[in-house]
């Protein structure tokens, strides 16, 4: 076959100025006849949809399936070239000098757009334009003449008895030239999207069986067995007179082999023009191309049905598939086609609302009521626990305020009602593994208004949270303790699975030796598999924090960077921490500028575990130690490699990259 003189980006640019001109009504826009020197050529194109894509090829398979297989010297069919892909806002597709297109969509998409342009050949007489029918009819204000619906009739005939178009599928149960086919006609008319694409007859002899049950038909009235050429959409558009009096079919995207009813039921319930449908079903029925009327009957409550609740079936699993998509995929997902996006627009309202309210959860401040109001938000929708990426926990409270009218309602950690107390008790019994003291104690705390229980929820139910910043003196927090346990022992469906990173910071104004985030709170978070990164600035713990540890000591830690700033850690409890970190790659650590290294500090702890767990990972080491970088750095290393300051030196473990260290 010759290719067309034309190159892509000439198509394409013709296509898109065409499609932006937005000239004629919704044929004349999309459709365009391609121009050479200012003049028509005998070339053109029409535009589609992304989703309308395997109609797309099925209409170039099956136009040179039918040129190369005409069973009648009546018959004429364009010639189809190629498709042509386009990263743009239109949609491009194929057809003849005056073809049917399909409906254009502006939709923004990630989708490419396909354009397949048709020749028009001197052989087959759509050399000359000649009048679409529905141009013969005066845009319906005549009626279809009795010589055109007996002639459009006799061809329908043809195609339709014609074995050699049959037994020339590349498969006897084939519904196209390609194999499979999709529901395209009036009685599956939701935006040109009907249902699930079909390999064979046998799939589509199981799909309309099933739907004919659902409308409660007559399965002897519909014959699902007798396979034949079905034209997809008998419209007076899709007909033209050529000057030598045959008739040019124009579209053949919706065209399959199926049952022999399918395009004279169809045009029943197209709801074209009488002035056409009358006529052509005359004619139609005088070649005994007919229907019953338990038939019609039938296929008539067949059709109010799926306007009533086919559509509403495909409505709700769309609907149901919202429920499973992830929320950086909803916008690609609500674009899939016109009937997703039509039935989205509410979900993306929502969609953009939750993400601007909850991508980031935060009580800086501290505020009161937004641990409450979150968790109420995502147990009366448990869609919304989706969105939160970043937690901030400022402190919380611990006790409900009195009020004081002096004082505004916002700063005041007044009392809930006690409608939203019962659903966050009924969240802490819905947890399971707890026992009964420990749902006992959560729901007491609840009464009493301390964020303990509320925050642990919150870490049991938001999946998608990366980051969480810990800011916070917690001399006891027994919930999140159990919700931490929880994690990394049970791993409950849906807990932080994606978090990441930490930021743990004490409290500045206040007491340092009092006001300092308690070391333990790190053992608890990095316990948990997906956390790789933690960073802690005033971070204290008590020497015996190791044998009094509120939770359990974790066995493994997935950290492979942690850093420790102005902070006064027992070094015991530091190095049996070093010790669970078997993959850690950069430790940073600096004592607290407010005091000396305590007496109890000795640096053999930590060259010990970096020596058993981070020999092969460490590639990144600082130690500032405020004025003991000599003693600590030849008790770590004691094999002179490295200059520390005149004939000092320290030895690297084998990946160490850099080594900061301070002298004072």
């Amino acid at each position: 076959m010759n290719s067309i003189p034309f190159s892509i980006p000439e198509i394409v640019k013709q296509g898109r100025d065409h499609l932006t001109a937005g000239k004629g009504d919704e044929t004349q826009r999309n459709f365009v006849v391609l121009k050479r020197d200012g003049a028509d050529s005998e070339y053109c194109v029409r535009m589609g949809s992304d989703f309308d894509a395997p109609l797309l090829r099925d209409e170039l398979a099956m136009m040179n399936h039918l040129k190369a297989y005409n069973p009648s010297k009546k018959l004429a069919f364009p010639t189809g070239y190629m498709v042509i892909e386009d990263r743009w806002e239109g949609y491009l597709a194929n057809g003849g000098p005056e073809g049917p297109i399909y409906g254009q969509n502006r939709q923004r998409t990630a989708s490419n757009r396909l354009l397949e342009s048709h020749r028009k050949q001197s052989s087959n007489g759509l050399q000359q334009p000649g009048p679409t029918m529905w141009e013969a009819m005066k845009s319906g204000a005549l009626r279809l003449s009795r010589k055109d619906a007996d002639d459009i009739a006799e061809v329908l005939e043809a195609l339709r008895e014609s074995l050699k178009l049959r037994n020339s599928l590349p498969d006897s149960n084939a519904l196209t030239p390609l194999g499979p086919w999709k529901p395209q006609a009036h009685f599956f008319a939701i935006d040109g999207d009907g249902g699930p694409m079909l390999k064979d007859t046998m799939e589509l002899q199981a799909f309309m069986t099933k739907r004919l049950g659902l409308a409660q038909c007559d399965p002897a009235a519909v014959n699902l067995t007798n396979k034949r050429y079905i034209p997809g959409d008998l419209s007076p558009h899709n007909f033209k007179r050529l000057p030598d009096g045959r008739i040019g079919v124009l579209d053949c995207g919706r065209s399959f082999f199926g049952p022999g009813w399918w395009d004279v039921s169809g045009l029943r319930i197209a709801g074209e023009d009488t002035k056409w449908t009358e006529p052509l079903l005359k004619s139609l029925s005088d070649r005994g191309m007919s229907t019953t009327t338990a038939h019609d009957a039938s296929m008539d409550k067949f059709a109010r049905w799926f306007t009533q609740f086919g559509a509403a079936v495909a409505r709700e699993l769309i609907l149901m598939l919202w429920h499973r998509v992830e929320v950086d995929d909803v916008y690609n997902f609500s674009t899939a086609s016109k009937r997703v996006y039509s039935l989205s627009r509410e979900i993306l309202r929502e969609h953009c609302d939750l993400k601007r309210r909850l991508s980031t959860i935060s009580n800086q401040g501290p505020k009161s009521g937004v641990f409450p109001n979150v968790l109420k938000e995502i147990l009366v929708n448990p869609r919304a626990a989706l969105y939160p990426s970043i937690l901030r926990v400022d402190c919380f409270f611990l006790e409900w305020d009195d009020y004081r009218p002096a004082v505004l309602k916002d700063d005041l950690h007044l009392r809930l009602p006690d409608d939203e107390l019962e659903l966050f008790k009924q969240a802490v019994k819905n947890i399971g593994r707890l026992t009964e003291s420990e749902v006992n104690g959560w729901i007491k705390s609840i009464d009493e208004g301390d964020e303990d229980p509320l925050i642990a929820l919150l870490l049991l139910l938001l999946p998608n949270i990366t980051t969480l910043h810990y800011q916070s003196f917690l001399p006891t927090q027994p919930c999140i303790d159990k919700a931490l346990e929880l994690m990394t022992e049970y791993e409950p469906p849906g807990s932080l699975t994606k978090l990441r990173n930490i930021h743990f910071k004490g409290i500045d104004d206040v007491d340092p030796y009092q006001e300092y985030s308690d070391f333990e709170v790190i053992r608890d978070f990095a316990s948990i598999p997906s956390v790789r990164s933690i960073s802690g600035q005033r971070l204290g713990t008590d020497a015996n924090d190791l044998m009094f540890s509120r939770l359990f000591p974790p066995s493994s830690s997935n950290l492979t960077s942690l850093d420790l700033i102005d902070s006064d850690i027992n070094p015991k409890s530091l190095s049996e921490f070093l010790f669970i970190t078997n993959e850690l790659q950069r430790f940073n650590y600096i004592p607290s500028r407010l005091n000396n290294l305590p007496e109890t500090f000795d640096p053999f702890w930590i060259r010990t575990a970096l020596q058993s767990n981070a020999m092969g990972t460490l590639k990144s080491l600082r130690l500032l130690p405020n004025g003991h970088a000599r003693i600590l750095m030849d008790i770590l290393y004691p094999q002179s490699m490295v200059p520390l300051s005149g004939s000092q030196t320290v030895c690297l473990p084998q990946n160490v990259r850099a080594v900061v260290l301070r002298l004072k």
